[in-house]
């Protein structure tokens, strides 16, 4: 039975999500019993006496409570919202089915009129690509923020392993976890698979499933959804901020729905993965939802980008594969210039994973203050950092879109880590951050003479370099302890204890010569 929301909870809820006008709602308490045995407890927020609804669900790990208010905005726009709690915080291999299982549960409500929409950010959106899999008929429209239909992509990017990500989340949400955060010597722990009793003393069943199985095993192919992408039947909006883990596979699930031939909609702000401007992030769900299953409302650009340059947010009418570019070269001399050098040159430096590259300006669960854009010049200065830095720029550099890396490089160990950075370095010496990406490289073709030849996808940016500024990019081997270390003997990360130091090298000028490419896809502000 509903109970009308009071004018007291109304305004509660529009401190957190913004105001959500006169319509009566009521919010009513549900169970939906699944196959197994377990039940599933979850609120209904919906108009009062105003007939049949498209509904939307959503389903989180971290209390349906926390979702009121989001429910609340969206029932004023008329939708009935599910919101579910879910089993645990990591029954991903659950979620297919349970909601699967609250679909058809949906589909004989007598307030349903037969239109359902999906939507949910982190692991909320995991549970939307999860449910999509099943593939309900009643299926119109979905909203995806901060979560790629591959999950395995953004865990462990390149190979390497998301250690503060891992261990962070699971020191904080897992049974047997703590209040307090992983401190230094945790990430150093060795083997990483003790790190978690090192931080808490107990043992937490996700992080080590995490370490024990990697990205090409197939223990995770259940949970990969990007077929659903790839092949989706319905318009689909995507959602993410520039120093969010998700940001390279958020667009590779975009061009995969371009490839569907879906409506899409990609929105990247200036955010990191928590916290996400949710106000923001739900009237993008509204009106989304509006537009394709109401039919309210103007269509809006397929992009809007957030340039981290200009602080503007710039708007993409039409994303379109091939687009202009714009490409540097790496010279003998640290520098990026605009037309190759034909002489090769190799360039090196000595990674020490026992006083391992750390992490700068990159975090799993941090706010802007360490995620977002930090002046790199400490990281620059060590030893084992090398970069290439262009002329001054006599006019603005425009860019927007995926910005890719060519390499060979060669080392003399077993395994090796490539991290490359993009840099915007200003007038007065500063070098922020704007995009990176890492390999981890353990291929017998490492330790040849030629070593190997790779493309490196450093994902997508909008960022106008501005006249009087230089782009510079910088090359590594790890970032600590966002990344475990790669130890170099190419051993399993869960168990590895022995650690040697490494010494990369990379070819500047000739025919694979390092150089970076910017896509440049046409945007008004």
């Amino acid at each position: 039975m509903l109970d009308q929301l009071t004018r007291e909870d109304l305004s509660l809820i529009e401190k957190v999500i913004g105001p959500v006008g006169a319509t009566r709602l009521g919010r009513e308490e549900v169970t939906v019993r699944t196959s197994d045995g377990v039940t599933l407890y979850g609120t209904v927020t919906r108009p009062i006496d105003d007939g049949t609804l498209p509904a939307i669900l959503i389903r989180t790990p971290y209390g349906r409570a926390e979702m009121h208010a989001a429910a609340a905005y969206l029932a004023t726009r008329g939708y009935a919202v599910v919101i579910q709690d879910t089993r645990t915080s990591t029954s991903y291999f659950h979620e297919a089915g349970d909601g699967r299982t609250t679909v058809d549960w949906i589909e004989k409500q007598p307030w349903f009129d037969g239109n359902l929409m999906l939507t949910g950010f982190s692991y909320l959106g995991f549970a939307a690509w999860a449910t999509a899999s099943t593939r309900p008929a009643s299926l119109r429209a979905m909203a995806i923020a901060e979560y790629s239909s591959d999950r395995v992509t953004a865990w462990y990017p390149g190979g390497a392993f998301t250690l503060d990500q891992a261990l962070t989340w699971s020191v904080d949400n897992e049974p047997g976890g703590s209040a307090t955060p992983p401190k230094a010597d945790d990430f150093a722990h060795l083997p990483l698979s003790d790190a978690d009793k090192a931080a808490t003393g107990s043992t937490l069943s996700f992080y080590q499933e995490r370490l024990e199985f990697g990205a090409r095993s197939p223990h995770w192919a259940p949970i990969d959804y990007s077929n659903i992408a790839e092949n989706a039947g319905v318009p689909v909006l995507l959602f993410d901020g520039w120093y969010d883990y998700h940001r390279i596979p958020i667009l590779q699930d975009f061009e995969r729905l371009g490839r569907a031939g879906v409506p899409r909609r990609l929105v990247i702000g200036p955010w990191t993965h928590h916290p996400l401007d949710m106000p923001k992030f739900f009237e993008e769900v509204a009106a989304w939802f509006d537009l394709h299953v109401k039919g309210k409302g103007q269509p809006r650009p397929e992009a809007s980008l957030y340039d981290t340059g200009a602080c503007e947010w710039v708007h993409c009418a039409e994303w379109s594969d091939n687009v202009p570019s714009h490409t540097l070269y790496a010279a003998a001399s640290n520098q990026l210039d605009a037309v190759p050098s034909p002489q090769p040159t190799d360039i090196g430096w000595t990674y020490n994973p026992l006083d391992p590259t750390p992490a700068v300006g990159i975090t799993a669960f941090g706010g802007l203050d360490v995620g977002g854009p930090q002046d790199n010049r400490d990281l620059i200065g060590r030893d084992d950092v090398v970069t290439f830095t262009s002329s001054v720029l006599e006019a603005d550099l425009p860019t927007a879109g995926r910005v890719t890396a060519h390499v060979a490089v060669r080392a003399d160990t077993p395994s090796v880590d490539l991290f490359i950075r993009v840099l915007d370095v200003t007038a007065a010496g500063e070098a922020f951050n704007v995009c990176e990406a890492i390999r981890r490289i353990s291929d017998p073709g490492l330790r040849t003479t030629g070593g190997l030849v790779l493309d490196i996808d450093l994902g997508p940016i909008a960022h106008r370099f501005g006249k009087g500024h230089a782009v510079a990019v910088l090359v590594a081997s790890g970032a600590f302890p966002y990344y475990d270390r790669n130890l170099g003997y190419g051993e399993p990360s869960q168990s590895a204890t022995r650690a040697r130091a490494s010494h990369p090298v990379l070819q500047v000028g000739g025919i694979d010569g390092l150089l970076i490419t910017f896509s440049n896809h046409p945007v008004s502000v």
